[in-house]
């Protein structure tokens, strides 16, 4: 038997009603989903609001910032 234990950020933004399809898998260091949001956040800008990860494309707090 195998097992595999994959971590995985996706965007909960939307795209005209369609969910965006950006995803931000973790490499095998990444032992939790919260060390891969942080990285994501930190490095990525990726963001999260109201309880949704957004990619950088929608994340409008980047936006605000910049």
């Amino acid at each position: 038997m195998s097992g595999l234990i994959v971590r995985l950020l996706l965007c909960d933004g939307l795209d005209d009603g369609e969910v965006c399809d950006a995803e931000l898998t973790a490499t095998p260091d990444v032992t939790s989903l919260t060390q891969l949001r942080t990285i994501a956040f930190r490095d990525l800008g990726w963001s999260t609001r109201g309880g949704r990860d957004l990619c950088p494309r929608h994340n409008t707090r980047k936006a605000a910032t910049s």
